[in-house]
């Protein structure tokens, strides 16, 4: 999960973690 929310914020251009990252990683995986 964490590895998909960081590859989502590198993507979306930023180096730190956002709450909405972690939330479509979430939804992503699931």
């Amino acid at each position: 999960l964490v590895k998909e929310a960081v590859k989502l914020a590198a993507h979306a251009g930023r180096k730190t973690l956002k709450e909405e990252d972690i939330d479509m990683a979430a939804e992503k995986i699931a």
